[in-house]
């Protein structure tokens, strides 16, 4: 961050090289590796750029390393690949750049790109990037970030494979030791994608019967935004409070392998 010339407000600078001039070690205060936004036609696959700004050691507070703007949401791009974007860019600290039209978007992304445990991981406070700590077979990988805490990671499971497969995380690969709560952040999602359905039909049934003009007369498409704009902050309240309580009490669990051997220091 630098201050602009035009305001005393600081600006982001933006180092785009592509990984050849190992940008990440720029001297204060320009230390924040960007890479350049292309246009959507020809974004080049988010396993490449995630692969690509691997640099735990350059990361700290209030330095980043960006694999790219996110493209979740985006035409031809399942949940299930939303999702696993999203869970990338989130173990690795990057910044959480919306690449998506809001205006269109589905419910399922939006309660993807609102997920408040993802956004906890992306911008925990220690900052730092998440490594890969494990991949027993070719494809099958294991990333785990340190977060602030005791003994708190954050892990992913990355299947790069073409079919549905196992994967071991163990808790020396982590470093961790003992027993240990784990949950999917992912798991109650689910709730904040219907819940956002749900109003999105009940405001067209009631834009359908025509009954707004009739009540508030011109104010009628005021009214509207407001209780969509109500709707919407409740959701993002309420919502993300039934999928952190969903997510601790339901979420789906990671079980030890039959062979696991507890281990205590």
């Amino acid at each position: 961050m630098v201050p602009s010339r035009h305001t005393s407000s600081n600006t982001a600078v933006s180092a785009p090289a592509w990984g050849t001039r190992a940008e990440w070690y720029f001297s204060e205060p320009a230390r924040k590796p960007f890479v350049d936004m292309l246009p959507n036609a020809i974004y080049p696959q988010p396993l490449a750029n995630f692969d690509a700004a691997q640099h735990a050691s350059a990361q700290s507070p209030g330095h980043y390393n960006d694999p790219d703007m996110l493209i979740a949401g985006l035409s031809g791009f399942s949940d299930a690949q939303n999702r696993t974007h999203l869970s990338l860019w989130a173990i690795s600290g990057a910044p959480l750049i919306a690449g998506n039209k809001p205006s269109s978007m589905t419910a399922a992304t939006r309660a993807a790109l609102t997920n408040r445990e993802m956004i906890a991981i992306d911008q925990d406070a220690l900052g730092r990037q998440g490594t890969k700590v494990a991949e027993d077979a070719s494809g099958l990988q294991v990333y785990s970030k340190v977060l602030s805490g005791t003994g708190r990671r954050a892990v992913v499971l990355l299947n790069r494979t073409g079919s549905a497969a196992t994967i071991t995380a163990r808790w020396s690969s982590l470093g961790l030791s003992g027993s240990a709560t784990v949950r999917d952040v992912w798991a109650g999602a689910v709730f904040a994608a219907i819940l956002f359905t749900i109003g999105k039909f009940l405001l067209g049934w009631y834009l359908g019967r025509g009954s707004t003009t009739s009540l508030y007369g011109a104010a009628g498409s005021l009214v509207v935004l407001l209780i969509w704009v109500y709707y919407s902050a409740q959701i993002f309240f309420f919502g993300a409070e039934l999928t952190q309580v969903y997510a601790n009490q339901r979420g789906n669990r990671i079980r030890p392998d039959e062979h696991a051997e507890a281990r205590t220091n």
